[in-house]
C-alpha cells in the first residue's frame, strides 16, 4: 500500500495574483513564419473558447518547489539542503534507485522535504498545481460608487505590450552588433490570474511553508518567468484577504473553511520563524533519540 492510497485529509487553496510589472512566460514558438509576430511570445492556449495567455501549472509548480527547497534548506539546516532534482547523482531518485526499500513509507522518510511534498521519480507528489487563467478584475461600477443599485460591468484586465532588448557583448560590455542581437518580447503588462493549489495527506509544517512562499511572492522575493534579473516577473496577491483553504476530507471538519492569509496561517499553528524552527530541531532530537545516536 502507497502512502497516497489511504486518503488522510486533502484540501485546496485558493488565491489570485496580480501582476506587478512585465510578465514574460515564453512560449518557445518560432516566429519565422510571421515576421509581424515578436521574437518571443507570451504562452497562449484555448480556454473556454477563446485564445488567452496563461500561467502553465508545471511552471507554478516549479517556482514554488525552488522557494520551498530554499525555505526548507533554512528551516530544516540541521538536516542540509534538499536534493538537486537537476543532477541526478545528487537527487533523491539516485539514492532510491540504489537500494530497494521494503516500502513507500521508508522511501518517504528517505527523501528531502521538497520531494516529500512535490514528488520525485521515485514517489509520487501530494501537491498538484492547475493552470492559472486570467480572470475578470473586480467589479467596476458606473459613476464611481459603491451604490448596488448602479449597473456594474466586468472589464477585463489583460493588458500586452511589446519590450525590446539587446544584446551585451560580454567583452566590450556595449551593444553586441551581430545579427540577431537585437529582438523584441511580448509581456503582460496588466492582468489577474487564479491560482489553485490542491493538496493531500499532508502536515500542517508543510502547508506553512507553502504560505511561507505565498507571502514572499507578495513581498517581492520571489519572480516568474523569464528576465526576473532585468525586472520582470513580479507578482502580488490581489488580495491578502481573499485566499481561501477549503478542506475537502480531514483537517478540522467543523471549519471546513479558512479565509484570508492570517487566518490561514494561524490555522497551521507555525505562526512565525521560531516556531519552524523550533518544530525542525525537535523532529531531529526525536530521531536521533529513536536510533539511539
Amino acid at each position: 500500500m502507497t502512502l497516497l492510497s489511504r486518503l488522510q485529509n486533502s484540501a485546496v487553496l485558493s488565491f489570485r495574483l496580480r501582476t506587478d510589472g512585465p510578465l514574460l512566460i515564453n512560449s518557445g514558438d518560432s516566429s519565422k513564419i510571421d515576421p509581424t509576430l515578436p521574437d518571443m511570445r507570451f504562452v497562449r492556449c484555448t480556454y473556454k473558447g477563446k485564445d488567452t495567455v496563461y500561467m502553465p501549472g508545471s511552471g507554478l509548480k516549479g517556482v514554488f518547489r525552488t522557494r520551498y527547497e530554499q525555505l526548507a534548506g533554512y528551516f530544516d539546516s540541521c538536516c542540509g539542503a534538499c536534493c538537486n532534482v537537476t543532477a541526478k547523482a545528487q537527487s533523491c531518485w539516485d539514492k532510491i534507485e540504489k537500494k530497494p526499500w521494503p516500502s513507500s513509507k521508508a522511501i518517504y522518510d528517505k527523501s528531502c522535504e521538497a520531494c516529500r511534498l512535490f514528488g520525485s521519480l521515485g514517489m509520487a507528489g501530494r501537491i498538484s498545481f492547475a493552470d492559472a487563467y486570467p480572470v475578470m478584475d473586480d467589479i467596476i461600477r458606473e459613476n464611481g460608487n459603491d451604490d448596488s443599485s448602479n449597473v456594474c460591468e466586468y472589464k477585463d484586465m489583460v493588458v500586452t505590450g511589446i519590450r525590446n532588448s539587446v544584446g551585451i557583448d560580454r567583452i566590450t560590455g556595449g551593444a553586441n552588433s551581430g545579427s540577431g542581437a537585437l529582438f523584441e518580447y511580448e509581456v503582460v503588462e496588466n492582468a489577474l490570474f487564479q491560482v489553485n493549489v490542491r493538496i493531500m495527506n499532508f502536515q500542517k509544517y508543510q502547508l506553512r511553508l507553502l504560505l511561507w512562499v505565498l507571502e514572499d511572492i507578495d513581498d517581492g522575493f520571489v519572480t516568474f518567468g523569464m528576465g526576473g534579473s532585468r525586472g520582470n516577473g513580479q507578482m502580488r496577491l490581489a488580495d491578502r484577504a481573499a485566499v481561501l483553504l477549503r478542506y475537502k476530507y480531514g483537517g478540522d471538519l467543523q471549519q471546513p473553511e479558512f479565509r484570508g492569509l492570517d487566518g490561514i496561517i494561524a490555522h497551521t499553528e507555525f505562526n512565525n520563524s521560531q516556531a519552524l524552527k523550533s518544530f525542525f530541531e525537535g523532529r531531529v532530537n526525536k530521531n536521533a533519540t529513536d536510533t539511539g545516536t
